[in-house]
């Protein structure tokens, strides 16, 4: 398991590895309400009339960002439900933020399953990269990818990893068991969203600089590579 964890430590670059996973008595933290770092206030629970029972082993920790409370239990986040794990990217399409989120509200309980998810939504959002290669296994589509030069081949390693771990999370356990291992599926949320960032966000900022050159730029940059001018945006004739 420490190959694994140092493999996806690897990958991730130092903007998508600065998410701070909540824990517990931590000043601060990437808020599993709003995302943002923030600072976090900690308070011991109490009950009953002017709360003045305390609630064992319980605590309030509230993010002085949007000022919602994550609540605590022997030291485990219980609210809310996959506040271990980032929000998903703004990016990612709304039919396969339903799978991520899904994968989010189970991870505390069940990292393995989480993993099954995300490897899931891999394979939703390389179809929905390459419609025409639909057909073709996760595996050869990652490569194509990646020859395509739609990511780089850091990121095919990165999905590769998410591939092998959500492969076995079901499968075979007993050959890459997440069962406890929380740290491992979260810095596989980090992966979806940097495949999102690779190939969805920076595309559509590359298409959108390019759209607001003049057509002369364009046409210089059509002549050199044709697929880098924008669908929908090719120059006049």
């Amino acid at each position: 398991m420490d190959i694994i964890n140092n493999t996806l430590g690897s990958i991730i670059p130092p903007d998508l590895a600065s998410y701070d996973a909540p824990s517990f008595k931590s000043e601060g933290f990437n808020c599993p309400f709003c995302g943002a770092f923030a600072h976090q206030v900690w308070s011991k629970a109490a009950a009953g009339y002017n709360a003045h029972d305390i609630v064992p082993d319980t605590y309030f920790a509230q993010c002085m960002k949007c000022k919602n409370y994550s609540i605590w239990h022997g030291e485990q986040l219980i609210h809310p439900s996959g506040g271990n794990a980032p929000l998903p990217h703004a990016d990612l399409p709304e039919d396969l933020k339903k799978d991520y989120e899904e994968a989010r509200s189970i991870v505390s309980r069940s990292p393995r399953s989480a993993a099954a998810l995300l490897r899931l939504t891999i394979e939703k959002l390389t179809n929905t990269i390459l419609e025409e290669n639909k057909t073709k296994s996760l595996n050869s589509k990652i490569e194509l990818l990646v020859e395509k030069k739609v990511l780089r081949s850091e990121i095919g390693k990165a999905l590769h990893v998410v591939r092998v771990i959500g492969n076995n999370a079901v499968p075979n356990p007993a050959e890459i068991d997440l069962r406890d291992d929380i740290e491992i599926a979260v810095k596989l949320f980090k992966l979806v969203n940097m495949i999102v960032q690779e190939t969805i966000t920076e595309s559509r900022e590359i298409d959108s600089i390019i759209h607001n050159l003049p057509n002369g730029a364009k046409k210089s940059i059509e002549k050199r590579n044709g697929n880098m001018v924008p669908k929908g945006n090719q120059l006049d004739e």
